[in-house]
């Protein structure tokens, strides 16, 4: 059985800088991760949500009147957009691809990081077993393991996100087109930021569901303020302190019924609906109950710098 100083699963923004730091500090690492090099700071997340919003801004620019001049003949198709976007995240992913093969190497104190593509769990003290994509399993100890598995967006039971009428954060690229209708189910950071994006594209009548008062409600009031004026400014329409409380699917979208506190409804047809209600931290199936490791009711990982219930194991990113 190989040993390591240090186990990283997740290859995120959180265990790619764990694994890096403790290159630098000469150690021996494993790196474990069952798909993109990245995680959400990349794919379907941070990279690529601003990157999108770069491109709608733009957009919007090219497309203003009042200026003294005007371009006419605009031309928009959704997956050239998504190839620009796929394109600046390519080009992240392979410098840290580039990165981590310089870290196959020792630093200058010795050590060095090993890559397992994989699924990690934790089958007994600092022995952790390693599924491959063909099935293979390897079992593999460390002195300490870091959890850095990340977050997957939340959803519901009902209507179930299928990509397609119903999708989250991890579906906007797989889109086919522009939707002519969008709902964004939560007016957080998420979901005011495509809120944004597919107003300023033009081609979208976006509805912004908000619970609150405001938008934004965890920002400083003027901060929700001034977000509200420019969607508003947009084109967009914020549905204040409504709920969803019905849907119909069609054959193409869905028919969302939005519900005041004094029963007041309405109704929007044959939209595509964005659920955009916050995120969930992925430590199911990590193996951390058996060991002791304590988690937090939201299924986080419970931990205090960085360090969880049990001395060996810690967590950094989105699983806390």
């Amino acid at each position: 059985m190989k040993k390591y100083d240090l186990c990283v699963i997740g290859g995120g923004p959180a265990g790619f800088a764990a694994a890096s730091r403790a290159w630098d500090l000469g150690r021996s690492v494993v790196l474990v991760e069952k798909g993109r090099i990245g995680g959400a700071g990349l794919h379907n997340g941070a990279l690529s949500s601003k990157t999108m919003w770069e491109l709608a801004n733009d957009y919007a620019t090219a497309c203003r009147t009042d200026r003294g001049y005007r371009v006419d003949g605009h031309v928009l198709s959704y997956a050239e957009v998504v190839g620009a976007v796929r394109g600046a995240v390519w080009e992240r992913r392979d410098a840290l691809e580039q990165h981590l093969d310089h870290m196959a190497g020792p630093s200058e104190l010795g050590g060095g990081v090993t890559r397992r593509t994989g699924t990690a769990r934790l089958v007994g003290p600092h022995r952790v077993e390693v599924v491959g994509p063909d099935g293979a399993v390897e079992e593999l100890e460390a002195d300490h393991v870091l959890i850095c598995t990340g977050s997957s967006p939340r959803s519901l039971p009902d209507p179930v996100a299928d990509g397609r009428r119903v999708v989250t954060s991890d579906h906007i690229e797989e889109l086919a087109d522009f939707p002519r209708r969008l709902v964004v189910l939560g007016a957080g950071v998420v979901g005011c930021e495509y809120a944004t994006v597919f107003s300023r594209f033009g081609k979208t009548e976006v509805h912004l569901v908000d619970r609150e008062d405001r938008i934004l409600p965890f920002e400083d009031e003027d901060v929700s303020a001034v977000v509200s004026a420019s969607l508003r400014e947009a084109g967009l329409r914020i549905h204040h302190r409504r709920r969803l409380v019905a849907t119909t699917l069609r054959e193409n979208g869905v028919d969302c019924v939005l519900e005041s506190p004094d029963g007041d409804r309405v109704t929007v047809e044959d939209a595509t609906l964005l659920l955009s209600i916050g995120r969930v931290p992925n430590t199911r199936g990590l193996g951390l109950e058996a060991l002791g490791v304590e988690l937090l009711p939201s299924g986080a990982i419970k931990v205090e710098d960085g360090r969880s219930s049990v001395d060996w194991i810690w967590a950094a990113g989105d699983t806390t």
